[in-house]
């Protein structure tokens, strides 16, 4: 049974340009691979922003196209960018 939907289009905060994976931590915190805005997007329990991780670039926190997206047994943010190849590991706070 369909629950709801989460996002729409979009480049603020909450919307979604190519969401390409979605993980739940531990803790409740919900993170979305934002594929072509070139970010992570981070949620509470409830689907309430917290923050956005990363932007368009070739620098360390920076994506080309993040694809996937994962927590550790930290809590770190981990996520992989098919252009860049690469795996990029954020503190649990971003």
């Amino acid at each position: 049974t369909f629950v709801r939907s989460i996002g729409s289009y979009g480049t603020g905060e909450g919307m979604f340009n190519e969401p390409g994976d979605v993980c739940v931590c531990g803790d409740g915190r919900i993170a979305v691979a934002d594929n072509e805005n070139n970010r992570v997007q981070l949620f509470d329990g409830g689907w309430g922003f917290l923050q956005s991780i990363g932007s368009e670039g070739d620098g360390p926190g920076h994506f080309q196209k993040n694809l996937g997206v994962a927590f550790g047994a930290g809590g770190e943010i981990l996520a992989s960018d098919l252009r860049r190849k690469d795996v990029q590991v954020f503190s649990r706070e971003g």
